[in-house]
């Protein structure tokens, strides 16, 4: 049968091969059997007949490969790579697979199915009961009294702060630190109030779940007096739990807190003198409170405290900032057992 141009696995033969030398026609018997090998049609072994599509992965050892090339093949001397001739007789179809052991057919059982054994048990989930929040707030500086727990109440939040100091003066003689921030009181637990110096505000008693002492202000910077109108800002007031403090101005007085807890700022100084500018007040402490079963007292007296007063100016400096109140965020969880309808 002649090789048609689109069988590039057949190998050479008339009228292709009419004008071919033996090593040429070699030549393409050798290409056409590796097209053959690399194709993706199924392949047979020579030695024992099996189909690749029966078994990919058969093989046989080298030198039992080339033991079957030296007596069955080529030359020893001949190229190595050879196939079988596709035009050459082929090897019959692949052995049947055999029947299945003991004349089982189609189907084979490998489950049995019995019957459905009980379910576990249904552990019951206790629903939650219901629960209202009551939260109340005490925010005026100097505010004192005594909070009645409501009915009923399984647990008491409390944050409580205390009030910032006020910011130092700014100048020569004359000139003095802030006043300090009244404590804010929760029965016996005590949020500190901000220090005017160069220390934090902490807080002490039962009952805290977590604390954070109150920031300390910064210093102001200093006027050398040299020159007309070049003068230094005060510092910033320390930062309380709800935000920062007032900030020293340029040659003036230094800013009022405005977040409960926050210190004030400090006075600035004029260029006239030689003076350091006024440091910002310290922040009150801050104290997170969680009260629960037989600590949960009818009443308890509290009291928020007020933010310090500015520290008075000197020879050629300015006011401090006041320091900001202190406040006191009371959350009460009261349960409400559900009404059964009538």
């Amino acid at each position: 049968m002649p090789k048609l141009l689109t069988a590039p696995f057949q190998n050479p033969s008339y009228p292709q091969d009419q004008d071919m030398t033996p090593d040429e026609m070699a030549e393409a018997a050798r290409a056409a059997s590796m097209a053959r090998a690399q194709s993706p049609n199924p392949l047979t072994c020579v030695i024992e007949g099996v189909w690749s599509s029966v078994d990919q992965f058969h093989a046989h050892p080298f030198n039992e490969c080339m033991d079957y090339r030296h007596n069955n093949v080529i030359a020893d001397g001949a190229p190595w790579i050879y196939w079988q001739l596709l035009d050459g007789p082929l090897i019959g179809p692949a052995t049947p697979i055999p029947d299945l052991p003991g004349g089982i057919r189609d189907w084979v059982s490998r489950a049995r199915v019995e019957p459905p054994k009980p379910l576990p048990p249904v552990i019951p989930v206790e629903e939650e009961e219901p629960v209202l929040v009551l939260t109340t707030i005490f925010d005026t500086p100097g505010q004192f009294g005594v909070y009645s727990t409501p009915e009923n109440c399984v647990k008491l939040e409390v944050q409580m702060v205390g009030g910032g100091a006020g910011g130092a003066g700014g100048g020569q003689t004359g000139a003095s630190w802030g006043f300090q921030g009244g404590d804010t009181t929760f029965g016996t637990t005590i949020a500190g109030g901000g220090r005017p110096i160069i220390a934090h505000a902490y807080a002490t008693g039962p009952f805290q779940a977590w604390n954070t002492p109150g920031g300390m202000g910064t210093a102001g910077g200093e006027s050398v007096g040299t020159t007309e109108g070049i003068g230094a800002a005060g510092g910033t007031g320390g930062a309380s739990f709800y935000g920062q403090g007032g900030g020293g101005v340029y040659q003036a007085d230094g800013q009022l807190a405005e977040v409960w807890g926050a210190g004030g700022g400090g006075g600035g100084v004029d260029g006239t003198v030689v003076a350091a500018a006024g440091r910002g007040g310290g922040a009150g402490a801050f104290a997170f409170l969680r009260i629960q079963g037989l600590s949960i007292a009818p009443n308890f007296t509290f009291s928020v405290g007020a933010g310090g007063k500015r520290g008075p100016q000197g020879v050629g400096g300015h006011y401090g900032g006041d320091g900001a109140g202190g406040r006191i965020i009371i959350e009460a969880y009261i349960s409400t057992p559900p009404v059964t309808p009538t």
